[in-house]
């Protein structure tokens, strides 16, 4: 079987698939004798009715779609296997079949044309001598006692207080109700996203995403109300506030304040038993903080080489693979999202179905940064003759076969085998890259750290 390939655009094939004029007589033949011994026809024995009048009873056009319908499904599927083609699409036919059966003619060559998209190809480019900038990361000591600082405040133990207002530092627990401010700086109407009751609150201002709360209770005692004016920011939760003015009317119902626990060795072995002082722990933090940091500069220099990747080795992506990697994307973020604890209606909630066009659209760039991103380095890996360690691979399968048997998940084993696979053979890729690249390490851009981003265990 003759079949010519036309590379197209965007990791496309045009495949025109001959079929020889003896298949076609020989199919034609093999339809009318199906059908002979198929159809009932009064008068007439399965199997005896004359060639001319089943075809007259069924129409020579019926047939020949038949004839045509069986051999285009037969030689498709021969063809991919001859030419070692995998599409990742449905075929799309270049004429209507209703137009192929009309030039279609049993005993006579014939010639049909389909459009299929196959996985993304990828012009490595030229990557030797590659040279990034990355953001840095540095280690700072006062991490480890601003975590330790936190820790202790975790741990005090709370008195009640009754005769002096709230002050910085202590606990409260509060009802609230929230307000648009009017025209005259007054309440105006009610915001019902900021009602709630029995709200614990650390009374410490950077524990809060909203400017204003903490110094405005200031000096607050029990069972007095006061409304104070609170600053929403950019990245707020609800959208509709985000950058906001607004009155919140707070009610102190309970004040506490902490007793701090000593930073010492029976500290350390609250915060985990496996410390023997507060030495190891100060040690085992130190450790931890270390490691986030090299992780850290890792991901920056990972991202930098990607960037330059990306501007050297251009990829062809066709919208069959983008639509699958941001399918892919939103079931990852389902999955974090469940992990994280939301509830299967604030779920459905999120992903109903008049969201999921925008949902979409804003997952198609990291998508499109992240498919092209796997190809280029599967792609190094290939020209670079990278392999992963195949234990490991085994190892991480076998765990993660266990975690989805756990779990009650279903998985096909050989499609595990391929992602675990594909994942270890691409961080085979960036640590060669790592190694390979000239480095320009710049200063980062935010100094902060967050306290919460480490534990001790």
């Amino acid at each position: 079987m003759k079949v010519t390939q036309e590379k197209l655009p965007a990791s496309r094939l045009r495949l025109a698939i001959e079929i020889p004029a003896d298949q076609s007589q020989k199919a034609h033949e093999a339809t009318l004798k199906q059908l002979a011994n198929t159809v009932r026809i009064p008068g007439f024995r399965p199997g005896k009715v004359p060639r001319p009048v089943l075809i007259q009873r069924l129409g020579a056009g019926y047939i020949k779609a038949k004839v045509l319908e069986d051999l285009i499904g037969s030689t498709y599927q021969n063809a991919l296997s001859q030419e070692k083609i995998a599409p990742i699409s449905q075929p799309e036919f270049v004429q209507t079949f209703e137009n192929m059966v009309g030039l279609f003619t049993p005993g006579q060559d014939f010639t049909y044309e389909v459009l299929v998209d196959v996985f993304p190809s990828v012009e490595l480019g030229d990557i030797d001598g590659l040279a990034v900038e990355a953001e840095d990361a540095e280690f700072k000591p006062q991490w480890v006692e601003e975590w330790l600082t936190n820790k202790q405040s975790e741990l005090a133990t709370l008195i009640p207080i009754e005769d002096r207002g709230a002050e910085l530092g202590d606990a409260a627990i509060i009802d609230h109700r929230g307000y648009r401010v009017a025209e005259g700086g007054g309440a105006g109407d009610e915001i019902p996203e900021l009602k709630g009751e029995n709200l614990k609150l650390d009374l410490s201002p950077d524990k809060l995403q909203i400017e204003g709360v903490v110094e405005g209770m200031t000096g607050m005692t029990l069972g007095e109300t006061r409304q104070i004016t609170v600053q929403f920011p950019e990245d707020y939760s609800v959208e509709s506030l985000r950058g906001e003015t607004a009155l919140l009317e707070v009610t102190l119902k309970e004040l506490k304040a902490k007793e701090l626990p000593e930073l010492d060795d029976d500290f350390a072995a609250e915060v985990g038993e496996e410390f023997a002082s507060l030495d190891q722990l100060k040690e085992h933090l130190a450790e931890q903080f270390q490691s986030q940091v090299q992780q850290q500069r890792d991901n920056n220099l990972d991202q930098a080489i990607l960037t330059a990747l990306l501007e050297r080795c251009p990829v062809e992506l066709n919208e069959t693979a983008i639509e699958a990697e941001v399918t892919q994307q939103l079931q990852q973020t389902l999955t974090q999202m469940r992990q994280m604890g939301l509830t299967e209606v604030q779920l459905q909630q999120v992903f109903a179905q008049e969201n999921l066009p925008s949902l979409r659209a804003e997952a198609r760039p990291g998508a499109i940064q992240v498919l092209s991103g796997r190809l280029i380095y599967l792609k190094i890996a290939e020209t670079k003759n990278l392999k992963p360690d195949a234990k490991a691979v085994e190892e991480r399968v076998t765990q993660m076969a266990l975690l989805f048997k756990n779990q009650g998940q279903s998985y096909e084993k050989d499609q595990l085998e391929n992602y675990v696979r594909e994942e270890f053979t691409i961080q085979e890729a960036q640590t060669w890259l790592r190694d390979k690249v000239k480095v320009t390490w710049i200063a980062p851009k935010s100094e902060t750290k967050s306290e919460t981003e480490t534990g001790a265990d």
